[in-house]
């Protein structure tokens, strides 16, 4: 008898949750809470979804992933403009300038001290003045200068390389995130039910729940 009290019992809250979840909010902060009654049991079950506009569903229409892959990789912020993502545009070619910049200024430098790396290397006791120093700098040290700044030249250019890789990355995964199905077309239907138990020959009173996704 307990049992079959504890089964009413949960039978009871469940019908009383399914009730207060089929009441119509007064108002949403989001918007409109659509409402999905099951042909099972016909419990009324609130949906967390937000219905779009008519403008906001064609936007998304025109919205195809492979175009924006295609886009973003042959001219960076493309893919983004086609997802509807301008503001990453300017963030995109800041990533560009600054790196770009950098990468003409390590060129400069390497470019400054392999001229006066060759001066010292046929001048006498292989040093030279280099302009900024107050010191004769040796050919040595201005090989380790020239290899350094070639270092973060190209670790300029490779991020580069990295950033628009990222930017291709970005604007698939954007246009799947918003293409991504989720209308009122998926389901959870919540019911109670018996459940047969690994030890003991009676059914003990459980809650079934059952989501349906769109074909």
């Amino acid at each position: 008898m307990k049992k079959w009290r504890n089964f009413v019992g949960v039978s009871a809250f469940v019908l009383l949750a399914g009730m207060s979840m089929g009441q119509t909010p007064s108002a949403s902060p989001v918007g409109k809470t659509e409402l999905i009654t099951t042909d099972t049991t016909s419990k009324v079950v609130a949906a967390d979804t937000v219905p779009l506009t008519a403008k906001q569903n064609a936007a998304i229409r025109k919205i195809v992933p492979r175009q924006s892959t295609i886009r973003s990789a042959l001219v960076p912020g493309w893919g983004q403009i086609s997802n509807g993502h301008w503001w990453k545009v300017p963030i995109i070619y800041a990533g560009f300038g600054t790196m770009i910049y950098f990468s003409r200024q390590y060129s400069k430098d390497y470019k400054f001290y392999r001229k006066y790396g060759i001066i010292a290397n046929y001048s006498p006791g292989q040093v030279t003045q280099v302009p900024g120093y107050s010191v004769d700098i040796g050919v040595a040290q201005l090989e380790r200068a020239a290899r350094a700044v070639a270092r973060y030249r190209d670790y300029n250019l490779l991020g580069c390389g990295l950033l628009w890789g990222v930017n291709v990355i970005e604007a698939n995964v954007t246009a799947h995130l918003k293409t991504f199905d989720i209308s009122e077309d998926l389901t959870m239907q919540v019911k109670p039910g018996l459940l047969m138990p690994v030890i003991g020959p009676l059914p003990v009173p459980g809650i079934r729940i059952a989501f349906q996704f769109k074909n």
